[in-house]
């Protein structure tokens, strides 16, 4: 007999009580920081020389770009796992509020770095 989609079972993870799809997600999370965190090159397309210049691998930049990551992958985790559970009126909260926070955290880390100038957008 096939279970049925209102069950769920919880898996015990590093103490935490985790449902199945809330597993499936941090698995996929973890494979993403592996992938940002592997040495290989980058390449970005500069316009003004209109050809792709290579980026050396910098793993202290590609720490902290996995790192600015963690937070919506956390908040993508415990929002699935909220889902499975409800509940999750103060949860949505929590969520939108970081999130605009980790937006414009994004924003402002990006235009000081110089990936990027206000004058691009317009």
């Amino acid at each position: 007999m096939a279970p049925s989609l209102t069950s769920h079972q919880d898996i015990a993870l590093l103490g935490l009580k985790m449902s199945q799809p809330a597993v499936v997600a941090l698995v996929g999370y973890i494979a993403l920081i592996i992938i940002v965190l592997l040495p290989f090159d980058m390449y970005t397309y500069n316009v003004n020389e209109k050809k792709y210049i290579r980026v050396p691998y910098n793993f202290a930049y590609r720490l902290l770009i996995a790192l600015l990551l963690m937070l919506p992958f956390f908040l993508g985790v415990y929002s699935i796992n909220c889902m499975i559970h409800g509940h999750c009126h103060a949860w949505s909260w929590i969520v939108a509020i970081l999130t605009i926070v980790w937006a414009f955290t994004i924003a402002i880390v990006t235009i000081s770095m110089g990936s990027f100038t206000i004058d691009q957008l317009v």
